[in-house]
């Protein structure tokens, strides 16, 4: 018999290759994805209707997750702040790789493979951006009370814990790009600048910050527009 309505495959041989190269150069801590990558277990991809452009949910072989899902770790986090050259554009381009319980499980990126250089991949300044409740609230009580001005200039809301260097800073504001504004675990606000890289102290309370923005003295759109200019 004929199959008249098989399904045909989203995915290609340039994905494979594009996500095996992107694994293989990530921290050793994440070796656990490399043998991930093959045709045996992703079986297809679909665009994320709920994610950016360029977003794609992977589709998993069940049979074989018990291979690769690992609970001890966290249950869905975003590696971010990946980096490899685009050679049409002259410039670094940001993927993005969805981890769901040690599994991949999607990705992001906004270019072509063919204009991609994969012998230019940045992850020196990879984060994980974890969606856990716990952070969100802690961030909440660290900063207690503020004046509702200074509240709809951040986005607490959708806060995400940063480790680096064995310090926590809980994200204030995602200015995109791998440019972000971010508080401490004592209450001081950093600037998290990507290109070029730099983590600058800018105020060193969170009082003097939110008078800073209530007063009109500190503007977080254009500090940034001249950091990165």
């Amino acid at each position: 018999m004929f199959k008249l309505f098989s399904k045909k495959k989203l995915i290609k041989k340039q994905d494979y290759i594009f996500l095996r190269v992107v694994v293989k150069a990530l921290p050793k801590k994440y070796s656990y994805l490399i043998p991930q990558v093959c045709e045996e277990f992703i079986l297809d991809k679909k665009p994320n209707q709920l994610g950016d452009k360029g977003t794609y949910t992977l589709s998993l072989n069940a049979k074989l997750e018990s291979n690769f899902s690992n609970k001890s770790l966290p249950q869905f986090f975003v590696l971010k702040d990946v980096y490899v050259w685009n050679m049409v554009k002259g410039s670094f381009e940001q993927i993005e790789l969805h981890i769901l319980e040690g599994m991949l499980a999607g990705f992001r990126v906004n270019a072509k493979y063919s204009e991609l250089d994969f012998n230019k991949i940045d992850t020196l300044k990879i984060k994980e951006k974890h969606f856990i409740i716990e952070e969100k609230e802690f961030l909440k009580r660290l900063i207690g009370k503020m004046p509702e001005e200074v509240y709809y200039q951040l986005e607490i809301e959708s806060t995400f814990k940063i480790e680096l260097e064995e310090e926590n800073y809980y994200v204030l504001k995602d200015l995109k790009d791998g440019n972000y504004l971010a508080m401490d675990e004592k209450g001081a606000v950093y600037a998290m600048i990507h290109d070029p890289y730099e983590i600058e102290k800018i105020f060193d309370t969170k009082e003097s910050f939110f008078d800073a923005l209530s007063t009109r003295e500190f503007n977080i759109s254009e500090y940034f527009d001249v950091k990165t200019s």
